[in-house]
């Protein structure tokens, strides 16, 4: 008997033994089942970070913000526009004979108006002829594709720009009250401190208005010593950092006034340069939707001479003549002048008049037929 209680005995814990076992066994495959549930949570965590970082297919600036820097929004909602400006289509309305000669892939030269009142000149290719002419101009729509780039401020002519920093941006310094900060105090973009031997510093703009009206690009600077705080808090979702900072000696700086050369470039050397003038660097595109520029679809050289429309040109048994005209006083004549009749671009006929005319000889483009030789006329209109 005591045997068998024995055996009874030991085969009960063998039981519970077993299914404290199975137990495990299934509290494992839970847990197998969690991580696996996590690992699963982590992988679309980690697509959603990569989805959260926008990559630009095409060189263009943001043409227009949906949604602010930091703020929350749903898969496939537009967060900004992109405008593609390199490579930029240029359109022209031409006429149907200038249609007949452009090709596609054809060059064609682009002049573009500067600032300062010079003149860019770029090729484009031609992408698109219409096929069809406009019903309301009879001119046909053709797409040029040109290559855009950014005009960058340069120094002014004599400054050697080897002595020369950069910087895109020129700070105020702010007053802040910020939960982490214990009491409001001036801040700076981070970025815009500097730190030598000695300790931190800013590099202070004498010249701001100067700047401002645009007189000039150059930031005359000086350095003011600042003690730097510990803290720093994003802004714009940490599209900048700034940092709490207090003037060594607070009768270098007027808080209201006075403004804070940016982060320096190149960056490496930013801590190392030291002089007094920096290039506030400004950069635009060259082309900008909606800018107005000078076509020349000319696709060959064609010789100097006066190119007239055919309008002005009067033929008489077969021999073209040009109309001068010529004024003394308050009357003006005209005067029948043989020329030779070439062809010439977008309906225009080069004319080559059989004896020489003075510089600045003005010639009649328009009634011709109902001219003649040494009439008298009234002047109505030039171009």
């Amino acid at each position: 008997d005591r045997s068998l209680a024995t055996f009874q005995s030991a085969d009960a814990k063998v039981r519970q033994i077993m299914a404290r076992e199975q137990a495990k066994r299934a509290e494992m495959a839970s847990i197998a089942a969690q991580i696996k549930e996590l690992e699963q949570a982590l992988n679309d965590a980690r697509r959603d970070v990569a989805d959260c970082e926008l990559v630009a297919p095409f060189r263009g600036q943001v043409a227009d913000v949906q949604t602010i820097p930091g703020g929350y929004v749903e898969r496939g909602t537009p967060v900004l526009t992109l405008q593609m400006m390199d490579p930029i289509k240029v359109q022209v309305q031409v006429s149907s004979e200038t249609t007949r000669r452009l090709r596609y892939r054809d060059r064609v030269e682009i002049h573009v108006a500067k600032p300062d009142g010079g003149v860019i000149r770029r090729e484009g290719l031609v992408y698109l002829v219409a096929p069809v002419a406009d019903p309301a101009t009879r001119t046909f729509p053709v797409t040029l594709l040109v290559q855009n780039e950014k005009l960058v401020t340069q120094p002014p002519d004599g400054v050697d720009p080897a002595n020369l920093a950069r910087t895109r941006d020129v700070w105020e310094v702010y007053t802040a009250d910020d939960p982490a900060l214990s009491e409001p105090a001036p801040v700076l973009e981070t970025r815009a401190i500097h730190r030598d031997a000695q300790g931190h510093y800013v590099w202070k703009v004498n010249n701001w208005e100067q700047v401002a009206r645009k007189e000039t690009g150059l930031l005359n600077v000086t350095k003011v010593r600042v003690e730097r705080g510990t803290i720093e808090f994003p802004f714009l979702g940490g599209l900048w950092r700034f940092t709490p900072i207090r003037f060594l000696n607070p009768d270098d700086f007027d808080l209201t006034a006075d403004r804070v050369a940016g982060a320096l470039l190149p960056e490496e050397q930013a801590d190392s340069w030291q002089g007094e003038q920096i290039l506030f660097e400004r950069d635009m595109w060259m082309l900008r939707p909606g800018d107005v520029v000078n076509v020349d679809l000319r696709l060959s050289d064609y010789d100097e001479g006066y190119y007239v429309p055919l309008d002005a040109i009067r033929f008489e048994g077969g021999q073209p003549y040009l109309f001068t005209l010529s004024s003394s006083g308050d009357s003006s004549s005209v005067r029948r002048v043989p020329a030779r009749v070439e062809p010439g671009p977008d309906g225009l006929r080069r004319v080559e008049p059989t004896e020489q005319l003075p510089a600045g000889t003005a010639i009649v483009r328009g009634g011709v037929h109902f001219l003649s030789d040494g009439e008298t006329v009234k002047v109505v209109g030039r171009d």
